[in-house]
């Protein structure tokens, strides 16, 4: 579960920020996770909390904004969202896709106090 992994990832960020800013609580953390990042929103938010536990994190809460997959065709120029994995330009039917969006994986902001 490369979840976990990534969990103790944002918290170290957060943790690393709150030290600079003086920050002692925190309340919520925004992530941004594309499609096709390979992160399972539910295991995230699971291995977050699990991360928390018994620290002065917990408490906090994880707020995903998941992101669907976009592809640009390189063709016609047509921006869409890719659906079931099909990168195929639903105007012109090229298979030329550059893929625009559904690969992030950031914090995106934090509260704390």
């Amino acid at each position: 579960m490369h979840e976990l992994q990534i969990a103790g990832r944002i918290l170290e960020l957060v943790e690393q920020e709150m030290v600079r800013q003086k920050l002692s609580k925190l309340t919520s953390v925004d992530v941004r996770i594309g499609a096709l990042s390979g992160i399972n929103p539910g295991a995230l938010t699971f291995s977050y909390e699990a991360a928390c536990a018994g620290t002065v994190l917990e408490g906090s809460s994880l707020n995903v904004d998941w992101i669907e997959t976009t592809g640009e065709c390189r063709d016609c120029n047509r921006t869409f969202e890719v659906v079931d994995l099909m990168f195929v330009c639903p105007d012109c039917g090229s298979n030329k896709i550059e893929v625009i969006g559904g690969q992030e994986i950031e914090v995106k902001s934090f509260s704390a106090e």
